[in-house]
C-alpha cells in the first residue's frame, strides 16, 4: 500500500519490537495464506510520546510493505 519512498520513516526515532510471532518462529507461509487475516501483536513508540499513525510490516527484507490495521489495547 505505502511503497513509495516519499512514506519511508527516514526521519523519526521509531522503536518496534513484535512479540507475535515470537524470535525465531517459523511460519508455514501456505497456511498463513489460506486466512484472510494475520495477527502480529508487538508495540510501537515514536520516542516523542506521539501516537504512532500507521504500522507496516515487510516479510520479503523491505522490498514490499502491508499496511496493518492498528488495535491498541487487549483483547485476547
Amino acid at each position: 500500500m505505502f511503497n513509495h519512498p516519499s512514506t519511508a520513516c527516514n526521519e523519526q526515532n521509531l522503536n518496534s519490537v513484535i512479540v507475535r510471532p515470537g524470535q525465531g518462529q517459523k511460519l508455514d507461509i501456505v497456511e498463513v495464506l489460506k486466512k484472510d487475516t494475520y495477527r502480529v501483536e508487538g508495540y510501537a513508540y515514536d520516542g516523542a510520546g506521539h501516537e504512532v499513525q500507521r504500522v507496516e510490516l515487510s516479510i520479503d527484507d523491505g522490498k514490499t510493505w502491508l499496511y496493518c490495521i492498528r488495535k491498541v489495547g487487549l483483547d485476547h
